[in-house]
């Protein structure tokens, strides 16, 4: 019996260099892994830098001007904030995104072809600076579009069989149908199937699995298809849309003549802006004439030139920023740069995929990556959102939280914050432990219609250097420090309590300076004020001392399961008329339509920790409900 030979191996001379062939066939891969990391990764981070300027863009342009929104851009990639006329001479070259350089190469693949990074090319080619064009015109291809988002408020209650739906204005969703589209009404789907184009859809409810559920007046639409955008720049969720002063207007003028009454409300008592200036519609809504009340909101009446834009509250605001030129600087779509409309940059080229097998074609014959490069886009949309919170007056920003509440109680009667007439003064009287009631002569004199709040009195002076306060009542206050308060023009933290009205502070803060304060001088709190904050009543304290009138954001109180409580914020202004025969103060309050905060203040829900679970859904939906909430800039794409 023989046993089976063993299998022949070769010597180790013959083995050397077998892994080659497969390590330089892994290497092709390992080289395009690179290359996709690399050109891919420069790809996305211009794209969050771009990004980063379309949102400052958005939200500056929507609360201020479309030149605020240019210069906002501008500050997003100046590294010393010192605008100066030469912006590429920054030592920390901030941009939106690198350029890069290439030599013209030989045939169609580029052979040859040398790359000049940014660190090397002269100071103002390495990054990309953009100026974006203030496109006056409102043309759909402009870097900076007013018009109307696809998002809405319903315009009544609906239940969860109901079938049709009528929301505030439909303008934004223009360009959608009579295909079927989704729209999302708090937490369900619904399908819109008719009605496209006007303000009453026919609906099928509780769509994509969702449950069919009863929804309150004022309750958000939003659409909820993926947004698109054509060659054109047309838009899926937005359309353009402004109007423009007909004739110039004086800073005493009341009546305005504008180019087109289209997506403004048809009845009166809302807001528009025209350059700065926010005024109040109280005539002629539906018509292009309007009778109107001037520097509304803490803003300045103005001359305005005609053709100035006039913005109503629910537009939205469209910023873009685009690297869409080719690699020689030309653009690819003629939209994309025209003077004083639309601006871009060079598209991003391939770095490392420019050794691959990307195919050189004829960039005659129609896209080349290789010879056009890659396209990058930003793009935002801002609109207004009811404010959930707002700061108290500073020193150096005066517009802020009123030292009073006004209350939405269906029991405040005519008095009640919904039934105020918008620009029309109506009378009142802050008794001497801060109720507000309606005057004494008329029918129901002790209806409690607001409240003083956020102030006191000082008992003693306090000099410069005191380090202790002394206050009437700290019933308006937190109940536990730290908090701030202000005193004339200083801003002090309050950081203990010896006992209740004596108070351990820090003088001066946030560059303020301490001085010396008499007795009586008024305290108020320094903080924000939140949705869901309760109301601390406080007494008059001394209002109407010194200054006629207080304009401000007014905190809307109402009465709910976990007491009397903020649910959002007005503006109007609070005049002092006097001491009337009881000793009571005579005011007169001026409801204003809701219009966009300039600053100190915000959208972003920051509830109380101790705000119970229980009714947040009541006071969710109170906020939603009353009406002439002041608006703040929001991004809604």
């Amino acid at each position: 019996m023989t046993r089976p030979s063993s299998p022949t191996r070769l010597p180790g001379s013959c083995r050397r260099g077998m892994v080659l062939v497969p390590a330089a066939l892994i290497s092709f891969a390992l080289f395009a892994l690179a290359a996709m990391v690399l050109d891919l990764g420069i790809v996305r981070v211009t794209q969050r830098q771009m990004q980063t300027g379309a949102d400052m863009a958005a939200l500056e342009g929507f609360r201020g001007t479309r030149t605020d929104a240019q210069l906002m851009v501008r500050w997003a990639y100046d590294d010393d904030f010192a605008n100066d006329p030469t912006p590429f001479a920054d030592p920390l070259q901030l941009g939106a995104g690198p350029r890069f350089e290439f030599s013209p190469g030989v045939g169609s693949a580029n052979a040859w072809q040398t790359i000049t990074p940014p660190k090397t090319l002269p100071v103002e080619r390495r990054v990309y600076k953009p100026l974006l064009a203030l496109n006056l015109d409102n043309q759909p291809h402009g870097d900076l579009v007013w018009g109307r988002f696809a998002q809405t408020n319903l315009a009544q209650a609906i239940g969860p069989s109901d079938t049709s739906l009528v929301v505030v204005s439909a303008e934004g969703f223009a360009g959608l149908g009579p295909s079927p589209f989704d729209v999302l009404v708090e937490n369900e789907i619904v399908r819109v199937t008719g009605g496209f184009g006007t303000p009453m859809w026919t609906v099928t409810r509780g769509h994509r699995g969702s449950t069919a559920t009863a929804h309150p007046q004022g309750a958000v639409v939003r659409l909820l298809e993926p947004p698109t955008e054509s060659a054109t720049y047309a838009r899926n969720d937005f359309a353009p849309q402004s109007a423009t002063l007909a004739n110039d207007v004086g800073p005493s003028d009341t009546t305005l003549n504008v180019s087109s009454a289209t997506g403004f409300p048809t009845s009166n008592g809302f807001a528009v802006r025209i350059d700065d200036e926010w005024l109040a519609v109280i005539g002629g809504a539906g018509t292009t004439s309007w009778t109107v009340q001037r520097g509304i909101g803490g803003s300045a009446p103005a001359a305005h030139a005609a053709g100035a834009e006039v913005i109503a509250t629910d537009a939205a605001f469209l910023a873009r920023l685009r690297c869409t030129k080719d690699l020689q600087g030309n653009p690819r779509n003629p939209l994309d740069e025209q003077a004083g409309i639309s601006s871009a940059d060079n598209a991003l080229p391939l770095l490392l995929g420019r050794a691959s097998l990307v195919a050189g074609a004829d960039p005659n014959a129609g896209y080349s990556v290789r010879h056009h490069g890659i396209s990058v886009r930003a793009t935002a949309i801002a609109s207004g959102q009811r404010v959930k919170a707002a700061g108290a007056p500073h020193p150096s920003y005066p517009l802020g939280v009123t030292p009073f509440a006004w209350s939405n109680d269906a029991a405040a009667g005519a008095f009640r914050w919904d039934n105020l007439a918008v620009g029309v003064p109506v009378e009142a009287r802050i008794l001497a432990n801060g109720e507000i009631r309606p005057p004494a002569s008329s029918p129901a004199p002790n209806l409690r219609v607001g409240q003083v709040i956020r102030v006191t009195r000082l008992t003693a002076a306090a000099s410069s250097i005191a380090t202790t306060l002394q206050v009437a009542s700290a019933t308006p206050f937190p109940s536990a420090p730290p908090f701030r308060v202000r005193l004339g023009n200083e801003l002090l933290r309050v950081l203990a309590f010896a006992d209740p009205v004596t108070w351990v502070v820090e003088r001066g803060i946030e560059g303020t300076i301490a001085v010396g304060h008499p007795l009586d001088a008024q305290v108020f709190w320094a903080d924000f004020a939140n949705l869901g904050q309760p109301i601390r009543p406080a007494p008059a304290a001394g209002l109407g001392e010194g200054f006629p009138a207080i304009v401000g954001y007014v905190p809307v109180a109402q009465t709910l399961a976990g007491g009397e409580v903020i649910i959002g914020f007005g503006s109007a202004q609070l005049s002092f008329l006097g001491t009337g025969s009881a000793g009571d103060l005579r005011i007169q309050i001026t409801k204003f339509p809701g219009c966009v905060a300039p600053g100190n203040a915000t959208a972003a829900f920051r509830p109380d920790p101790a705000l119970a679970s229980a009714w947040l859904p009541s006071l969710l939906d109170a906020h939603r409900g009353f009406s002439q909430s002041l608006l703040a800039p929001t991004l809604a794409r």
